[in-house]
């Protein structure tokens, strides 16, 4: 039955990747959706919930669904984000025969973090909250916080490797006994690179970087990225993004493409540095007095609809950010530079190999992580 199932999971999404494209097109795709789920308004709230209908429940067994799991996030309908959920209820509740649906309620009106204590609350089963890192600062796990640092990942196969690793479900075990919250993955939420106002030649190691502050936000966490990277980090402190990157002083900014592209401070950009430096994500999480209610055979197929919703998001994500790179050129004439990251990847080790990190996250995880 198991592996029944897991076909079904697996021929539905090669079947949605082929008629849908995989891309972040929300053409048939999204009409597959809503015949297979319609849409509703809540009037109360006010908030758009998408509800999934009877289509998919097994005629003549069920009047109703055995499980009905609210999934929420913050993010609004047609985003990458909102359209994986939407494959997440549709996957799950074809490959359970009906037993399970998700409502996925999207433009939640509170803030990520405020979406985990809602889970803790009872208000809400699932969620996507930010990044791993941001969870284990909410929720006081502070080994977790390894995956805010910079050079950690070489890639996202490398990232979702790690994620799902043995060693890591070990991690994600314990933090659900203490916390009632337990981590399902980690979805591909783009890559940050370095943006800066001015013409570099090249760049083969962070001493490359020395001359350039980088803008950050007052987290610790983005102030070691800045000083991994060899840049003087320094805080915005109520300046836009626009006014420092079009000022005289030679600076930049760290994030992804397409957070830049979408700004106005995207023509002050002259050298868009191909760091890679950090790997954003976002975390599907379940109650766990709810996870440990479900039968294994539905925790199974929970997780791996999840899996084959973190593979569209993936590929969606990675066609905005090369729509993104082309209008970021197109824009400010950016030149693109790769650098040799090899020697960034050394430095970030002794960097968070010191006594302050060791405290933290324990000996040697950032050196395990980096090298697994």
């Amino acid at each position: 039955m198991r592996s029944k199932r897991l076909l079904l999971i697996t021929l539905s999404t090669l079947l949605i990747i082929l008629v849908g494209g995989i891309v972040f097109a929300r053409g048939t795709l999204e009409e597959s959706n809503l015949e297979a789920r319609g849409f509703a308004e809540d009037q109360e709230q006010g908030i758009p919930v998408i509800v999934a209908t009877k289509t998919h429940y097994r005629e003549g067994e069920l009047e109703e669904p055995l499980e009905c799991i609210r999934f929420a996030t913050t993010s609004l309908p047609g985003s990458p984000e909102v359209e994986a959920l939407n494959l997440f209820s549709y996957l799950l509740n074809n490959a359970s025969d009906g037993e399970i649906f998700v409502q996925v309620i999207h433009s939640a009106k509170v803030s990520p973090m405020d979406l985990v204590l809602k889970v803790l609350d009872h208000e809400i089963d699932m969620i996507v909250a930010g990044d791993i890192s941001s969870i284990a600062n909410l929720l006081f796990e502070p080994q977790l916080s390894v995956f805010s640092s910079a050079f950690l990942f070489r890639d996202n196969k490398h990232l979702s490797s790690f994620a799902r690793s043995p060693f890591v479900s070990g991690i994600f075990d314990g933090m659900a006994q203490r916390t009632n919250i337990r981590i399902l993955d980690a979805w591909y939420a783009g890559t940050h690179h370095l943006f800066v106002n001015g013409s570099l030649e090249s760049v083969r190691c962070p001493e490359d970087l020395s001359g350039i502050v980088v803008y950050s936000t007052c987290e610790n966490a983005r102030a070691d990225i800045c000083k991994v990277l060899g840049a003087r980090e320094m805080t915005l402190d109520g300046q836009s993004v626009y006014q420092t990157m079009s000022s005289n002083q030679l600076c930049g900014i760290e994030a992804t493409i397409p957070c830049v592209a979408s700004q106005a401070c995207a023509e002050a950009v002259r050298s868009v540095i191909m760091t890679g430096h950090y790997i954003e994500t976002v975390t599907p999480i379940i109650a766990e007095e709810l996870w440990q209610a479900l039968s294994i055979d539905q925790q199974f197929l929970i997780v791996d609809s999840l899996k084959a919703a973190g593979l569209y998001i993936e590929q969606a994500v990675k066609k905005l950010e090369e729509q993104a790179i082309g209008k970021l050129i197109m824009t400010s004439g950016a030149q693109v530079i790769v650098p040799e990251k090899q020697t960034f990847f050394e430095s970030a080790l002794a960097y968070y190999s010191g006594p302050r990190f060791a405290h933290i996250i324990g000996e040697d995880l950032f050196r395990h992580v980096q090298s697994y």
